[in-house]
């Protein structure tokens, strides 16, 4: 029987050293790996991407398949990331997208709000797909609540992470290292969940009216501005263009909301104001952009709309504010105070075809007191069609619309002289000024009228 020899204890010592720099270097590589995915939860703001890296971090981490799901209104939970597709067929995962509290794993900590870990999924009292976990060898389970503290200082449920092991992992426990690694990152993405809501909830503040729950004209100019634009969204250059668009945009204003806050009180005038929003809003595709411009003026943004379906939307809305006033519990006052509401609309054809009062647009002229976005000047501007001096009007306010009329009234006179207008249209746009600048205009128009016939 040969001697066995004693391995030299300076090469035991080598030995000894290369396995514990292999282990630290593993050590550290994997630290870094999680304080960089920690720090990217905490930046990112798209909560999907979000999900997703998180999911496959788990899902590598731990040779297992990871679920992440989130409520879905009511007690049910959807799937909002996956990875290990690899692992399990995605028709298997397809089985997570609508789980129910209380049912399975994910589902029992979703009731219970408290982390659950299960030796063995197949033995488990809650287990509801043992076939499933039969077939792919699903047996240690982890799963965790992401939670944040809601207004009372109570835990909120904003999501659950689950993590299941199988085949030759099957029967790995997890170190307690481990599991501390996903608290932390728990506790990271439900803080990016709830500031992502927070975020939601601001950016909803400041895109709607808060009495009507509409958007506001911010909103409304930049829609029209993106649906003019002739590039791609997201462009830092605006194009307009009429080419090969086609929409409509209506103008709704209420009558006599200052008199009937006078005679009945601003509730009154409120309720008006609720009851004319919600009649646009019940009768819009989800499509079209209803916003509330000024104190009692409304605005409907519709693109890719044909004339019929403008005049039968309109037609509905002026129906049902009607009957809505005369059913309202405030139908008495707002008939004393001659509430109700006028509206009418321009239809922008392709190729710049148009129909209905093509200078209906500047009714938002006394009301703008100055275009606050660039998206406002551009949208407005683009659907005028006019030339620069007329574009560069647009942008006045109020107090500036009376030195302005004479050269108004002066353009429009000519246009219609020379044919590019009808006398209606023309004298319905002088009555649109005399609506807001006095009566004044009426007598101003018939003069240039006058001088421009005679010139001719």
């Amino acid at each position: 029987m040969a001697e066995r020899r004693a391995v030299p204890r300076e090469k035991v010592n080598r030995v000894v050293r290369r396995a514990i720099e292999v282990g630290e270097r593993k050590a550290r590589k994997e630290v870094h790996e999680f304080f960089s995915l920690a720090d990217a939860i905490n930046s990112e703001a798209d909560l999907n991407l979000v999900f997703q890296r998180a999911a496959d971090h788990f899902a590598k981490r731990f040779k297992a398949t990871a679920i992440i799901a989130k409520p879905n209104g009511g007690p049910v939970l959807k799937l909002a990331a996956f990875a290990g597709k690899d692992i399990v067929p995605a028709h298997i995962l397809a089985n997570f997208r609508d789980i129910p509290y209380g049912r399975g794993l994910i589902g029992q900590v979703a009731a219970t709000m408290e982390p659950i870990e299960v030796p063995n999924l197949l033995e488990w009292e809650h287990s509801v797909n043992t076939e499933i976990d039969r077939r792919y060898g699903f047996k240690r389970s982890m799963a965790v609540p992401l939670t944040t503290k809601g207004a009372d200082g109570k835990p909120v449920l904003v999501g659950v992470i689950g993590l299941f092991k199988k085949g030759e992992h099957a029967d790995e426990e997890f170190q307690p290292h481990e599991k501390r690694m996903v608290g932390v990152l728990a506790g990271n993405i439900a803080i990016a969940i709830h500031n992502s809501s927070l975020v939601s909830q601001l950016k909803r503040m400041a895109e709607e009216d808060f009495l009507t729950g509409l958007h506001n004209r911010r909103v409304l100019f930049t829609r029209m501005r993106d649906h003019l634009n002739s590039n791609p969204p997201g462009s830092a250059e605006f194009i307009p263009s009429l080419e090969r668009k086609r929409m409509s945009i209506f103008f709704l204003d209420a009558n006599s909301l200052k008199l009937l806050n006078d005679l009945h009180g601003h509730e009154a005038g409120n309720q008006g104001l609720k009851l004319i929003a919600d009649s646009l809003r019940k009768h819009a595709p989800r499509d079209w952009t209803i916003a509330r411009i000024g104190g009692d003026e409304f605005a409907a943004f519709a693109p890719d709309v044909d004339i019929p379906k403008s005049e039968e939307y309109l037609a509905k809305v002026k129906a049902e504010i009607a009957e809505s006033i005369a059913a309202h519990p405030l139908a008495k006052q707002m008939k004393e105070a001659g509430f109700g509401v006028a509206g009418d609309y321009s239809h922008f054809g392709a190729g710049g075809t148009t129909k209905g009062n093509y200078y209906n647009l500047f009714e938002l002229l006394p009301h703008a007191e100055q275009f606050t976005t660039q998206a406002e000047h551009d949208a407005f501007s683009a659907l005028l069609q006019l030339p620069a001096s007329q574009v560069e009007k647009a942008k006045l306010g109020r107090n500036q619309l009376h030195a302005h009329v004479p050269t108004m009234v002066d353009d429009m006179a000519q246009k219609v002289v020379s044919g590019e207008l009808t006398a209606e249209e023309g004298s319905k746009f002088a009555g649109l000024l005399a609506n807001h600048a006095g009566p004044f205009v009426h007598s101003l128009y018939q003069g240039a009228l006058e001088k421009a016939r005679g010139k001719k």
